[in-house]
């Protein structure tokens, strides 16, 4: 017998540099994504910030913003458990800034 996954790829429109209404346009998608049915929820590489921030991805407060984004996402991922959640976010790990790709589940990361 055969299991099945129903993924849904969500592209909200991504302002540059608009952290707060990036992580709104997130969850609105992640509740459509629920209200389809989905297991996963896939969102594009540097959804949180977009892609074309240059020299703002050096500033310490950016890089503050995207993960106070990040928890957000989380928290709000609480309302929907049995989602799992893929984000892209850039991240400063030992020092240096990666452009990371999130997994979500319930609020955990």
């Amino acid at each position: 017998m055969l299991d099945y996954i129903r993924i849904a790829c969500a592209v909200p429109p991504v302002r540059v540099a608009d952290v707060k209404q990036n992580v709104q346009d997130i969850c609105k998608k992640i509740a459509e994504a629920n209200e389809a049915d989905c297991d996963l929820v896939i969102f594009p590489e540097l959804a949180i910030t977009a892609y074309s921030c240059g020299d703002l991805f050096l500033q310490q407060n950016f890089i503050d913003a995207a993960v106070t984004g990040l928890k957000e996402i989380c928290q709000f991922s609480r309302n929907y458990s049995a989602l799992t959640i893929a984000v892209g976010t850039p991240l400063i790990i030992g020092g240096q800034i990666y452009n990371c790709g999130v997994l979500i589940v319930d609020g955990k990361i």
